[in-house]
């Protein structure tokens, strides 16, 4: 391993088209200088000049850009190898079982080039666990901003279990009336929630007829009144901390804005009221999670009556439809899929990037911007990552490609010849790296080039 203290780390990516993050265009034939986690410049090729003792990696034909935010985060959740049904999360899956999923999943973003994600509502608190292990370098693994357990009322979304079920306080945590919600937002936040998630409407697939345990909770109820909301908002600002809603009808999405949470999931249905509260007091970000609509629509549910009762294909399209209207009146939108659940296994993250392209007609350059730029205001470092600039964070993607040509290309893990972060190479092609084989030092660098650069022999600025 390489004996250089940390901070004079330095890499030379060379000769790349660079996409900042800004929304900017992109720039051709640039190069970047990273020292320790820092970019600290950024000109054209050959311009940098002397820069000692870095590492040098050709990025000639290649496409520079951050790395990804994904937004909708259920790290606990893995499909691929669940043990239970969704409404069996509680009793059926085990918090150790939970947490192995969770690092799996958070190797999985790695792979896919999201160096950070922000959690959406997390099981047995795994979220901020998982959060100190990362951080402690216990294992490799994005930037996380923590969730909580997912807050709901009696009945309501993730009280799905039956009432002659010993209760246990996994996923859902229930509260009714404004006194027991805010008792539970500080509960969360005492236990490291930074982000505090609510369940004020039902789902579309929460139909009692079709339910196993009978569980009514379909998109139209009014799960949470506006004063157990507003109470909980409240408390979440006061402690310095961001909230997120579930809103899937528009009596959701009207109390939130009206109580001020910060971040509106999936705002699938609005009234001339909703768009007026969008104006007068806008959200940090709204969040569609268009990714797992749209899978839900394509996949065969086994009973015809049963997908069409959820209506998920106009719930769709008048997601897209809302997207598209929020954009022109300047709300900040990030995408974010709600994978790992419902048969969408992890992985798929950079679908939501092609559905906003090709459904919401949002160009490839503002979408990678909502994906990098937007996305760092809901990790609450917008000074820190999301753009690729002077002093910021080196938090970088090396695609085989261009995105702005073909925005599918960042489904594709073999097509992302380098993931970055904080200065360090922690994924490549679909593979991720142990905290003690960093690709920059000594022979892995040597190995990096190769994978990049296939062919050429491998050469080490000194």
């Amino acid at each position: 391993m390489s004996s250089r203290p940390e901070q004079e780390r330095r890499v030379l990516i060379n000769d790349a088209t660079l996409i900042d993050g800004t929304g900017k265009e992109p720039l051709r034939n640039t190069s970047i200088a990273i020292q320790g986690d820092r970019i600290v410049a950024i000109r054209k090729a050959g311009e940098i000049g002397s820069f000692a003792h870095a590492k040098t990696i050709d990025a000639s034909g290649k496409t520079v850009m951050p790395g990804m935010v994904e937004s909708h985060f259920h790290m606990f959740l893995d499909t691929e190898y669940a043990t239970g049904a969704q409404s069996d999360i509680d009793i059926a899956r085990p918090a150790q079982w939970m947490i192995l999923s969770a690092v799996r999943a958070c190797a999985m973003a790695l792979k896919c080039g999201y160096t950070s994600v922000v959690g959406a509502g997390s099981g047995h608190n795994i979220d901020f666990w998982v959060k100190q292990a990362v951080d402690k370098g216990i294992f490799s693994g994005p930037r996380i901003i923590p969730s909580s357990r997912e807050i709901t009322s009696t009945g309501g979304y993730t009280d799905w279990a039956p009432s002659w079920w010993p209760k246990v306080e996994g996923l859902g945590l229930v509260a009714d009336g404004p006194l027991e919600t805010l008792k539970a937002a500080r509960k969360v936040m005492k236990d490291g929630a930074q982000i505090v998630k609510i369940y004020p409407s039902g789902d579309g697939g929460f139909i009692g007829n079709y339910h196993q345990y009978f569980h009514d909770c379909r998109r139209e109820r009014e799960v949470m009144t506006f004063d157990e909301i507003d109470s909980l908002a409240k408390e979440v600002k006061r402690w310095d901390r961001l909230s997120m809603a579930h809103c899937r009808n528009s009596t959701a999405v009207r109390n939130c804005l009206a109580a001020g949470i910060n971040i509106i999931n999936h705002s699938s249905y609005l009234t001339d009221e909703c768009w007026q509260l969008y104006k007068e007091k806008p959200p940090l970000a709204v969040c569609p999670a268009l990714g797992f609509v749209w899978h839900l629509n394509h996949q065969d549910w086994g009973n015809p009556e049963y997908q069409k009762a959820a209506a998920y294909e106009e719930e769709y399209a008048s997601c897209v439809e809302n997207m598209q209207k929020l954009n022109k009146i300047g709300i900040r939108i990030v995408p974010g899929g709600d994978y790992g659940q419902s048969d969408i296994p992890h992985g798929l993250y950079a679908k939501d990037l092609e559905l906003f392209v090709k459904d919401c007609n949002f160009s490839p350059l503002e979408t990678i911007s909502m994906a990098t730029k937007n996305g760092s205001y809901l990790m609450r470092m917008e000074k820190e990552i999301g753009t690729l600039e002077l002093g910021k964070k080196a938090d970088i993607l090396i695609l085989e490609g261009d995105p702005l040509q073909d925005i599918t290309i960042l489904q594709d893990r073999t097509k992302i010849s380098m993931v970055m972060k904080d200065g360090k190479v922690v994924a490549s092609k679909g593979k991720t790296l142990s905290s003690d084989w960093d690709m920059l030092d000594e022979d892995n660098f040597e190995l990096l080039k190769r994978i990049i650069n296939p062919g050429e022999r491998a050469m080490v600025s000194l």
